[in-house]
């Protein structure tokens, strides 16, 4: 499994695409070296992460993330 955390492009670059390609990167690497999955998070409120994830083809996992502090 591989969990991917902070995946941030800085505003000034956003709207390039980089995002999509750092994702691509990261997913390529797991398909190359046998992953079972990759996983991931993001804000409730980050619409533009869940965009991005949704187009390439990210589901919602079946589980709820709880913390505590």
């Amino acid at each position: 499994m591989a969990i991917l955390n902070d995946l941030f492009v800085i505003p000034e670059a956003r709207g390039q695409k980089l995002g999509e390609k750092l994702f691509k990167t990261c997913l390529a690497y797991i398909r190359e070296n046998d992953f079972a999955y990759m996983t991931w998070e993001t804000a409730k409120d980050n619409l533009a992460a869940q965009s991005l994830y949704n187009k390439m083809g990210g589901q919602l996992s079946e589980w709820l993330v709880y913390e505590i502090s």
